[in-house]
């Protein structure tokens, strides 16, 4: 084997130097002073290895990708037939590749609420460039713009934002990201409850009115004291027992924020309704009191009346008169303020009107002749009572009577009659 230690190591001069990890890298080679066959080999990465040519004497070698991040020897060898007579060689330093990091809480708020942006760089060859493009209003860079850094923002105003940064290491690598921010109107809430204040057993509508806020806004009602809860806006709820309660509406956005709404509901007993009428059992054409009496229910309290006849009336208390014959039903409505509702009936007989006839057996006769009297009723209610007037002959108190005139003339016969229940009908009947 032939020896030339008296050659010199051969020169080369590579297209890469500081670099980062990770990355294809392409090698170009120029052997100086040479024009023979020189073989590249890649050391502690990966095993590669590859001829250069002789010639031309400027070559480029495919990409290759390190498998760690610490310092490589790159050796370029000059190969003369079986031996080899002259080496060179380069130290590559390899870095971390060159990462930038933007990072929030929230890629959605609302006017008036405070978030943070991180940047951070890393990896590369410092120090950094780091440049804040476009950003949202209220939001403040710090005049130290180094590898990390945060940004405060309070946002004055809705709309769509775009955060944009960008970086740039010493190698001339550059980075860049950007986040997106959906500013909504603040969060703002009202709610009510109707009827208020209410009784029991009465629907009470719930609403709420809620503007701005990110969405989705969740929304529920709460009731104390009590478990009573309603998942939504809007509904009605029913309280079952008296008292003094609080509805609670709390609503909350996608950005976090929460309000919360309180009304104070007073609940009052239900009403009780009874309907009485001062008689139950009349004769026809006769008037009956009636009385509607209440407790509970939210004043002002308004009555509805109807009798069965088709009369009717609007008060608690009053009176009416059945002109026909039958059974009825008088049936009374009651109504509060708060629309809480109680019914209630009263039933009446209707007997027909007494109606009565006064007879004699003659209408003309002598002196001292006796006359048959007889009274003939229908309708009324019995028993019944009879005053049968003479005049000034005398009376009698019978469904019939038997009478003398003592005096010559016309006389006026008078037959009254009255019922069990007060109705008092007259006849006449003249005797010559």
């Amino acid at each position: 084997t032939e020896l030339h230690p008296s050659e010199e190591p051969p020169e080369f001069l590579a297209g890469a130097g500081d670099t980062e990890f990770g990355y294809g890298v392409v090698l170009s080679f120029q052997a100086i002073r040479s024009s023979t066959t020189w073989a590249f080999e890649g050391g502690n990465w990966i095993n590669v290895t590859s001829v250069v040519g002789s010639v031309p004497v400027y070559t480029v070698v495919p990409a290759m990708a390190y498998d760690s991040t610490q310092g490589y020897t790159v050796f370029l060898q000059q190969l003369r037939a079986s031996y080899t007579t002259n080496q060179s060689n380069q130290t590559w330093v390899l870095h971390d590749p060159l990462r930038l990091n933007l990072s929030t809480t929230q890629s959605v708020a609302d006017v008036g609420q405070s978030l943070t942006y991180e940047i951070s760089v890393t990896g590369g060859m410092g120090p950094y460039s780091v440049t804040v493009g476009s950003l949202p209003p209220g939001c403040t860079v710090p005049p130290n713009r180094n590898g990390s850094m945060e940004v405060a923002c309070t946002l004055p105003q809705p709309g769509t934002f775009l955060f944009n940064v960008s970086a740039t290491d010493q190698l001339g690598t550059a980075l860049s990201v950007e986040l997106p921010l959906t500013v909504s109107p603040a969060l703002a809430v009202s709610a009510s409850a109707s009827p208020n204040p209410t009784t029991v057993g009465v629907p009470v509508a719930l609403a709420a009115l809620v503007s701005g806020g990110s969405p989705p806004v969740q929304s529920r009602w709460a009731i104390s004291p009590g478990n009573g809860t309603l998942n939504a806006t809007a509904g009605n709820y029913t309280f079952t027992s008296t008292g003094a309660y609080v509805a609670t509406f709390q609503a909350t956005d996608a950005a976090g924020a929460t309000r919360v709404r309180t009304v104070s509901v007073e609940v009052y007993s239900a009403i009780v309704l009874e309907a009485r009428a001062n008689r139950t059992l009349v004769d026809a054409g006769m008037s009956i009191g009636f009385t509607a009496t209440t407790t509970g229910g939210l004043l002002p309290l308004a009555y509805s009346w109807e009798f069965g006849d088709g009369g009717t009336a609007t008060t608690n208390v009053t009176s009416h008169a059945y002109l026909v014959a039958g059974a009825y039903n008088a049936t009374v409505w009651s109504n509060d303020s708060a629309a809480s509702s109680a019914v209630a009936r009263v039933s009446v007989q209707v007997n027909p009107a007494l109606s009565v006839t006064a007879e004699a057996n003659v209408t003309r006769v002598g002196l001292y002749a006796p006359v048959n009297f007889s009274g003939h009723i229908a309708g009324g209610t019995g028993p019944y009572t009879y005053w049968w007037d003479f005049g000034n002959a005398g009376s009698a108190y019978t469904a019939t009577a038997v009478h003398a005139f003592t005096e010559t003339g016309n006389q006026t016969v008078s037959l009254v009659v009255n019922d069990s229940l007060g109705a008092s009908r007259t006849s006449t009947i003249e005797i010559d």
